[in-house]
């Protein structure tokens, strides 16, 4: 006989747990749904309706209604509040590095999985053919996914994991590498999550880690635009950071003063008050739990591992 689930007495860490999975599985059917050849969209429309329906729908309401179901407090057990004044100006240095160090480590991974043959198996994404377009796109990648993706793997999991912070970090990392379901994106998604879980323990606020995610999604898309449109101020702006990387002596130097200040800046943020905790956040991982945090990570893992298995073999 199958016991129903209780969800208004389910803790805090089966409830975030729940969370992660369901949202996971529903971005893979989301996926394998927009692939589909019947689907009749262009790549802009793709990337469009994609992180509307992903970000808004799957990592914001289904967790907010799975732990409202649980009759947990959202606001406070995902730490949405203002970040200290005194650690402000420290959280947008951390930001500004974390650029830097972000870059490195993809461009370590890039080389590493094209040893193996491997070829990109993500399209060719917005074209950026206006200002409006630039507009567009920032909204969607550096103001979305940053708002959302840290509210579900920051807030909503690292923040069930308040008791055992380095449990939750690693933790929080992993999943959050493996929710990008690509090998490309993986290794400095981890490094990153490890990063801002640390900030986000530091500060007691997912908010810091939303600039600090916003901060590299926004240079991304920059650097994208610039690539687009070379006659653009942008244009000129992208050649510039192209030929710094292009001398090794120089970029590693940058990389070094990035990796030194993101390090220092992380020291700085003391803990002067620990985050509150809910006696529930409290509770130990009960196995339903780990049950659930297995089912994300072998879900994640295969579709990983499947991404870098189809850009060798296609």
């Amino acid at each position: 006989m199958i016991k129903k689930v209780n969800f208004k007495k389910m803790d805090a860490k089966t409830a975030s747990s729940l969370a992660v999975f369901v949202s996971l599985l529903l971005l893979t059917a989301l996926n394998v749904l927009l692939n589909q050849e019947f689907i009749k969209l262009s790549d802009n429309q793709i990337d469009i309706y994609y992180t509307l329906i992903s970000q808004i729908l799957i990592l914001g309401i289904i967790p907010i209604l799975i732990l409202s179901g649980s009759k947990i407090n959202v606001v406070e057990h995902a730490c949405i509040k203002p970040i200290e004044k005194g650690k402000l100006p420290t959280v947008l240095l951390i930001a500004a590095a974390m650029i830097f160090v972000n870059l490195f480590v993809a461009g370590i991974n890039q080389n590493i999985i094209n040893v193996f043959g491997f070829t990109s198996v993500n399209s060719a994404g917005m074209i950026l053919d206006g200002v409006d377009k630039l507009a567009l796109a920032l909204f969607l990648s550096a103001i979305l996914p940053p708002l959302f993706e840290e509210f579900l793997i920051r807030g909503v999991f690292l923040g069930a994991f308040k008791d055992r912070p380095m449990t939750g970090i690693v933790l929080s990392a992993f999943m959050f590498g493996l929710m990008h379901t690509n090998i490309e994106q993986f290794m400095y998604a981890f490094v990153g999550g490890l990063v801002m879980g640390v900030v986000f323990i530091k500060t007691g606020s997912v908010l810091s880690t939303f600039l600090i995610h916003m901060f590299i999604n926004a240079f991304s898309v920059i650097m994208q635009y610039g690539i687009q449109n070379p006659s653009s101020p942008l244009g000129a702006f992208y050649g510039l950071v192209d030929m710094v990387f292009s001398s090794p002596l120089i970029y590693l130097a940058l990389v070094g003063v990035c990796i030194y200040l993101t390090v220092k800046g992380i020291k700085k943020l003391d803990i002067k008050e620990p985050i509150n905790m809910n006696p529930r956040d409290a509770a130990a991982l009960s196995g339903s739990s780990v049950a659930l945090i297995a089912g994300a990570i072998t879900l994640g893992v295969l579709l990983t591992i499947f991404s870098f298995i189809w850009g060798i073999v296609r």
